[in-house]
């Protein structure tokens, strides 16, 4: 559209021409001079065109429509819907704000839900309980131990579980030894199954013959027989066998000087 319609004098000067339009006709009045004239015009800059889409329930476009700079935004009288699922029928509520995107803007329906009336399902049978199962705890080396009361390594055993082995370890809660509560200096704890070793310090504090060993887990225990047998090798007794050794080593030697001397003495008489 034209803002302006003009023409020039031979002196240069603009003269502005009254001019009205109607769709794409221009119409101007002027008087015309004598000679020739150049009309000229000033036009607005283009309008912008804008667009507005409306969706659907599902997503989907249900409608569009376009308008030019500062012309009101158009409305739809399309009305959107939703299919109803498991749960829920859905009514058209209203439109949200709009999002913007250039030149175009998009809205999307919004919906209030009414929750579907379902029958009530049939109970549910009561399920057979099931019969508890109580773990068994047990001692690779048997209930019968044996260690010396000078042993160097303490007494060591590994304890499994059935079922669940690899609950053994996060599941022990300590040792008695006799009825008494071991301290957790007197013994190291290792996972793997539950592989304890009561240490030699405190082992060399029991006495020779019979003690009760217990291992204590927070759902169940095991007991072991531990014998505590004398010290296998008694320094008096290693150091008395060897002094017989070394008498026994002198009298060979005074044997073989002694019959040296015999066969020397034989031997001079010959001669």
């Amino acid at each position: 559209k034209p803002t302006r319609l003009y023409y020039k004098t031979d002196g240069g000067t603009e003269k502005d021409i009254d001019f009205s339009m109607d769709g794409v006709t221009v119409t101007g009045s002027f008087e015309m001079p004598k000679d020739n004239v150049t009309i000229y015009a000033e036009w607005a800059e283009p309008l912008k065109e804008y667009t507005v889409i409306w969706l659907n329930g599902d997503g989907k476009e249900l409608d569009s429509k376009t308008y030019l700079e500062g012309e009101s935004e158009p409305v739809t009288d399309k009305i959107p819907v939703k299919a109803e699922d498991d749960e829920y029928t859905y009514t058209f509520d209203k439109w949200d704000s709009g999002t913007v995107e250039g030149t175009v803007k998009t809205y999307k329906p919004l919906f209030t839900s009414s929750g579907k009336v379902k029958p009530e399902p049939e109970p549910e049978p009561e399920p057979e309980p099931v019969p508890e199962v109580k773990p068994v705890y047990w001692v690779s080396e048997g209930t019968d131990l044996t260690v010396s009361e000078d042993s160097v390594e303490g007494l060591k055993l590994t304890v499994h579980r059935k079922p669940g082995d690899d609950m053994t370890f996060s599941l022990f809660t300590g040792v008695e030894m006799d009825g008494k509560q071991l301290s957790s200096s007197d013994y190291t704890a290792e996972s793997g199954s539950l592989k304890l070793t009561v240490k030699p310090s405190y082992i060399q504090g029991l006495k020779v013959g019979s003690h009760t060993l217990k291992v204590k887990f927070s759902d169940g225990e095991v007991t072991a027989n531990v014998k505590v047998t004398e010290a296998s090798d008694n320094p008096r007794t290693r150091d008395e066998s060897g002094l017989w050794i070394w008498i026994l080593i002198a009298v060979i030697a005074a044997g073989g000087i002694i019959a040296a001397l015999l066969v020397y003495r034989k031997q001079s008489k010959r001669e």
